[in-house]
């Protein structure tokens, strides 16, 4: 389910939000759900594990705001791993991948600050930043659009990371998978 929660009471939700809710649609460009998606896994131990999560905060943009919310997040040992900002007028959507994205939303509900959730494809780059053409060339041949992707600021195993919100992320992993890029767990970055 994509989760979006726009102050006040939480509002779990399996639909759009409708253009006179507050966030006019924002928690959308997380993208579809996926409540029924799985991952190909290499091993029986990221069997037992979940899907990297991402959290897009939703920020009036205004100096401060931002490192408002960095700092209580890294107040509450909350460690963010990844991070891009999607720049408007009024608005800065922020997107986060975290240590602990359960223990964040959590923190957000409790301050009011408006958030959606959607998984990400996040894949370890083997042979660095020249791989990335590979992984775009896969899935490119897997049929399979990118909405968006970002690098992270972590490195598992010392490789570069690349988050990727694709279109549909069950056949981007197998392909990906196949092509010899190690596809990446929330407990493979929150160690």
């Amino acid at each position: 389910m994509r989760r979006a929660f726009f102050g006040g009471a939480p509002r779990w939700q399996n639909t759009e939000p409708q253009a006179n809710e507050p966030g006019m649609g924002l928690a959308h460009r997380c993208g579809e759900d996926h409540d029924n998606d799985t991952f190909p896994m290499e091993t029986e131990s990221a069997m037992n594990s979940a899907p990297v999560r991402q959290l897009s905060v939703f920020l009036l943009n205004k100096a401060g705001t931002l490192f408002g919310v960095l700092k209580l997040l890294q107040d509450a040992g909350i460690h963010v791993l990844g991070l891009t900002v999607e720049d408007s007028v009024d608005v800065a959507v922020v997107r986060l991948i975290t240590s602990d994205p359960e223990a964040a939303e959590t923190l957000f509900m409790e301050r009011g600050i408006p958030f959606g959730s959607c998984e990400m494809l996040v894949i370890e780059l083997p042979e660095g930043v020249e791989a990335l053409n590979k992984s775009l060339h896969g899935l490119l041949a897997g049929e399979t659009n990118i909405h968006f992707l970002y690098a992270l600021l972590v490195r598992p195993q010392g490789k570069p990371t690349l988050a990727l919100h694709v279109e549909d992320i069950d056949v981007a992993a197998r392909v990906l998978q196949s092509a010899g890029f190690r596809v990446l767990q929330q407990t493979d970055l929150s160690r």
